[in-house]
């Protein structure tokens, strides 16, 4: 099996994994949180996939406050609730801004106005 490589270069990261290759370029916007074009999606979209994964997310943070290193382990669930929302775009770029504050600016992520959106979906 083959190790992950990464490297960096202006801007760009590349990844080869097993033989398969990955490569973001970084936005030109400073902060990250520019309106991009929303990508394909990549798998069918899941509201309870989305909502296990915000409430992990909300879980690991509250830990996090408390000193636990989860820090990662809740982006990482963030970034996967992003990832199963892809088919309602008013929700999706709600995670992927709340994702995007978090990371750099350490703003926690309205919680209760994600669950809002959540349930208008479920119950539409």
């Amino acid at each position: 099996m083959r190790s992950a490589a990464l490297l960096l270069g202006a801007g760009l990261a590349t990844i080869g994994i097993g033989g398969l290759l990955w490569r973001s370029s970084s936005s030109s916007n400073s902060t990250g949180l520019g309106a991009l074009p929303p990508p394909p999606e990549t798998r069918e979209s899941c509201i309870e996939c989305v909502d296990k994964h915000l409430g992990a997310a909300l879980v690991l943070l509250g830990e996090t406050r408390d000193g636990y290193p989860h820090r990662l382990r809740a982006i990482g669930h963030l970034h996967e609730a992003e990832d199963e929302s892809q088919s309602w775009p008013e929700l999706h770029d709600a995670i992927r801004t709340a994702r995007k504050r978090f990371q750099h600016e350490g703003v926690l992520p309205d919680f209760a106005s994600l669950e809002a959106i959540t349930t208008r979906i479920r119950l539409a």
